[in-house]
């Protein structure tokens, strides 16, 4: 994808998909290295249709991840990532309670409109769970809706 700001030189955006759950992973070594890894934003999609599956697929996808990124990527780089992103926390914050995600990771918690079917305490404890591991990882949580033209709205001005 190029992209050109009318003030600024065009720009050149690389997307990837790789779906198929965490299985397909592996192939994040074919895109992300020491030079890309500071410009490299993951997004995890967590379908809430199978709500009992979601704090599991992020558990997995995040230790995949971060075991692909101590491989492939050097150390320096990594603390370089984990450094700026610790600089954007508020100064309140109890940083000792906090692991950074050595990578820039946004997750959206997609059908977010079938928590209207699920127990509101279920509901509760499970938007508790996601906000509390996306924030000691230093990672964006977004909720989205097809029915809620707002949540659309903020999530493709996140994406874009």
């Amino acid at each position: 994808m190029r992209y050109q700001h009318s003030t600024s030189k065009k720009q050149i955006i690389n997307i990837y998909e790789i779906g198929g759950g965490i299985e397909n992973l592996s192939l994040l070594k074919t895109i992300i290295n020491t030079q890309t890894l500071s410009n490299t934003l993951l997004f995890l999609v967590l379908d809430f249709e199978k709500p009992d599956r979601v704090l599991e697929t992020f558990f997995s996808f995040t230790k995949q991840v971060k075991g692909l990124l101590t491989d492939i990527i050097d150390k320096d780089a990594i603390k370089d990532v984990i450094q700026t992103k610790e600089n954007l926390l508020p100064k309140t914050l109890n940083k000792n309670l906090i692991s950074i995600f050595p990578c820039n990771i946004s997750i959206i918690c997609n059908k977010y409109d079938i928590f209207e079917k699920i127990d509101a305490e279920k509901l509760k404890w499970a938007a508790k769970a996601l906000r509390y591991f996306s924030l000691i990882n230093g990672m964006d949580l977004i909720y989205h809706s097809t029915k809620e033209t707002k949540l659309t709205n903020i999530l493709h001005a996140t994406v874009t």
